[in-house]
Formats: structure tokens, sequence, C-alpha cells
């Protein structure tokens, strides 16, 4: 006996094809068995665990950079040491970070769309916190330093 149906995948197969009962009951498993994979596959992927290989990664949460101060910068005599980049129209704290984490060091300075990284800050003193009152492009909740002043930052360890 054969039996006809209507199936749309695997697009091997075409629109109406006739297939016996054994192959109709045998696509059907494959079919319910496959879905059944990707669904348990999301269930653990969402819970934290791997799925179905081990080789998916973990999500990292970085948290965020903690806010030391507002401190003076000086054109031709930087207070950090490595230029992280430019981030114009959108840099923050976040993106900031981004940029000095792969250098490995310790703080970073956020003056306007500037991003600057070192291991150590202040040789030119602290400035006040109207100093830094520009507000981040990248974050309405932000203060991105001002001019000639770096909003300084702890970077957070991954």
């Amino acid at each position: 006996f054969r039996k006809k149906l209507n199936i749309f995948y695997p697009p091997i197969l075409s629109q109406s094809a006739s297939v016996s009962d054994l192959q109709a009951t045998a696509i059907l498993m494959v079919t319910r068995a496959v879905v059944i994979a990707v669904c348990v596959c999301f269930a653990v992927l969402f819970s934290a665990g791997d799925c179905c290989t081990s080789t998916v990664k973990k999500a990292i949460v970085v948290p965020k950079p903690k806010l030391i101060g507002c401190f003076k910068d000086e054109v031709l005599n930087r207070d950090f040491t490595e230029y992280g980049g430019l981030r114009i129209n959108r840099m923050d704290a976040e993106q900031c970070q981004k940029l000095c984490t792969p250098l490995a060091t310790t703080y970073m300075g956020i003056q306007g769309d500037e991003c600057w990284c070192g291991n150590s800050f202040g040789k030119h003193g602290q400035g006040t916190e109207r100093d830094c009152g520009q507000v981040c492009s990248g974050s309405m909740d932000e203060h991105c330093g001002g001019e000639n002043f770096n909003s300084v930052y702890e970077v957070s360890p991954e």
C-alpha cells in the first residue's frame, strides 16, 4: 500500500511525494528525533550547560568598569601610556573596557570619544567632577571626561 503525504521538509522530497507506510513512519521518526534533539540542545544551552557538543562555550559576563574619579591630562605628556582607540558617537565605559582589556592594563581613562589605557594614572593631579562633566556619546548615564581631563576607571578582569 502506498500513502500520499504533503511533505515540505526535507527539501529533497517533492511537495506531494508518494511513500510507503514504512517510509512515512521512518521519515516521521527521524523528523521527531531531530526536533527533540534541537529542543534539548536549546534547553541545555539556555540553562548554561553544554549543548550537544563539548565545544560550546558558556557566556562570560564581564562586570562593568568601576569609576575611580576625574584626573588631569596633558597632550604632550599623557597620563596614560597606551592609546586604546576612538569610538566616535558611541564611547562609554563598556566600549573603552573592550579596547583596554586586550592590552592587559589595570586602568582606563575616557576623554570624549577617546579611550586611554595604562597601569598607573594621576601624574598631573586630580580634577573635579565638573572637569569631567562631558556626557558620553554612547551612554547618557555616564561621563567621559572633559577637555584635558580623563574619567578614570578600573578595568574589570575577564
